[in-house]
């Protein structure tokens, strides 16, 4: 199971011209003060004791979903046809994550499994009407399991076949599955098979205050 770490990344915040320092310290030029701020920004990947990589917020959501590590605010922003945004902004209630392995005529197989439960906390669509109808709750679940299900992808590509590292633990999985068989067979094969293991991915969504008013935003 390989390593991932936070990225913080320094970003500067413009500062009024007096505020600015600088000059010489004997015979040292010194750069400009800038006043600024410390962010995470994605994720760093690691192979071994060699950083490989980086992914990014999607990428870590992704990675975050396959792993089951907790995350309570979600937004899906679209394009509509009127070049407006589609927005829903969802608070996560409860979320479930398996990660199944079998091997199919000796090779291994890996399943992915994920359940959301969230409220739709707020929204705009381009249509419709001012409070969102019982009707369109289906369509908004799938919408978030699509959603969902694309930064899942975005995380196994980037992982799997442009990084070629199992930060997902699926070796993990695997051993603890088929200890023995593990150790015998797959253990120095695991670098050269992980990048062509078949992932199956299966998502489930439920929004779970259907049966309230929700409002649609105003976007001016």
């Amino acid at each position: 199971w390989e390593a991932v770490a936070p990225r913080v990344v320094s970003e500067v915040v413009k500062p009024e011209k007096k505020d600015a320092q600088g000059g010489t310290q004997g015979p040292v030029r010194l750069a400009e003060e800038r006043p600024g701020i410390l962010k995470i920004d994605g994720l760093a990947v690691f192979k071994q004791d060699k950083l490989v990589g980086w992914l990014n917020e999607k990428e870590s959501l992704g990675l975050r979903l396959i792993t089951g590590k907790d995350f309570k605010g979600y937004k899906i922003e679209e394009s509509s046809e009127n070049d407006i945004k589609n927005i829903l902004d969802f608070n996560v209630n409860e979320m479930e994550h398996k990660i199944k392995v079998q091997l199919d005529n000796g090779e291994p197989v890996i399943k992915v499994e994920v359940k959301i439960k969230a409220d739709l906390r707020k929204y705009y669509l381009d249509r419709g009407p001012e409070f969102i109808a019982a009707e369109e709750i289906s369509r908004v679940e799938n919408k978030l399991a699509e959603s969902i299900r694309s930064d899942i992808e975005a995380a196994l590509f980037k992982g799997q076949k442009e990084l070629k590292t199992d930060i997902f633990g699926f070796g993990f999985v695997f051993f603890r599955k088929f200890p023995n068989l593990w150790k015998e067979e797959y253990e120095a094969r695991w670098p050269d098979l992980f990048p062509d293991i078949p992932v199956n991915i299966e998502v489930t969504a439920k929004v779970i205050n259907s049966g309230t008013n929700i409002k649609k935003l105003i976007i001016k």
